[in-house]
Parts: C-alpha cells; structure tokens; sequence
C-alpha cells in the first residue's frame, strides 16, 4: 500500500458515536483485548483537548488505525492510545499518525508529549524512539512494567499564545 493511499481524519469531541465504535473495534483487533466504547467513553469524557486521529484506506475507507490523546497538565499532551491493523502495517500509517498529532499538539501550544508502552510492543517502543521520544523512567503495573517516554515538541504561534490578543 502506498503511502499516499490512507487518509486521515481529526475528531475533537466524542459527540461521534461512529468515530468511538471504529476505534473500540481497532483497538479489539489490534490488541487482542475488548476495549468497548463504555471504557473509551468513560476514559475520555472529562478529559480538555481531546484529539481523535483515525486513518482510512483512500479506496474504500476502510478504517486501519488510530491515535488518541488529550491534556495530562497545560503543558504536557498525553498520547493515551494508538495502533494500526497487522495486515496494514509497514506503510508508514504509524509514523503519519504520531506526525499528524504532534502537529496538532504544537499548534494546541503543548510543548512536550508524554506516552506509555510495553516492552512487549517493541515495535512503538522503536517508532516513538525514532520519532524523539526518550525514555524518562518505568511505571510497574499489573505485572507487567509501562516503560515512560517524552517528547519536546517544536513551538509554533499557538492559539494558548494568542489567547486574549486581537
């Protein structure tokens, strides 16, 4: 599949009952887990700049992966949970996600991102270390250890900067 040939779309609220029930069946698929739209829902209802990033195939819309974060603090975006479908893997819809948001997040004025992954997804482990995220400790979690990663993200005019000024 050629890189071209996925398309990305942004949601901010949760007001799209289609966009939570495409990303609870990527991630059912992706991670082999039942996510559901009650737990994203419950996750992200109260959470401050919501963003939503689904990518589809050009073709046929087909929805093969995701990407979802929202305000941790007002200057740290955390960058809660992402995937792509095994067959779609390898085409660059990842790294297109990860670079759509972290945009975004530069545009919203955060100026670091903050992640979490296991050390059995080496794979995001390798791609949010090639995108500039380091590794700033461990979280020990129900067995099993999140390895914590940052990102300082390039400033751009933001609206937080503009905020009050005509």
């Amino acid at each position: 599949m050629p890189m071209n040939s996925f398309f990305i779309e942004e949601y901010t609220t949760l007001d799209n009952e289609e966009c939570i029930r495409t990303v609870a069946r990527l991630s059912d698929e992706i991670f082999d887990v039942t996510t559901g739209n009650i737990r994203i829902n419950k996750r992200l209802r109260h959470k401050n700049s919501l963003l939503i990033l689904i990518a589809y195939t050009q073709d046929d819309r087909t929805p093969v992966g995701f990407k979802i974060g929202y305000e941790d603090t007002e200057t740290l975006f955390y960058s809660w949970l992402g995937g792509v479908l095994p067959t779609y893997r390898g085409h660059g819809i990842a790294s297109a996600l990860m670079r759509h948001q972290h945009t975004r997040i530069a545009e919203m004025g955060y100026p670091k991102v903050e992640t979490r992954t296991r050390n059995r997804y080496k794979s995001m482990l390798i791609l949010n270390i090639k995108h500039g995220f380091n590794i700033i400790g461990t979280q020990f979690c129900k067995n099993d250890v999140k390895i914590i990663l940052q990102k300082t993200i390039a400033p751009t005019t933001s609206t937080r900067d503009n905020k009050g000024q005509d």
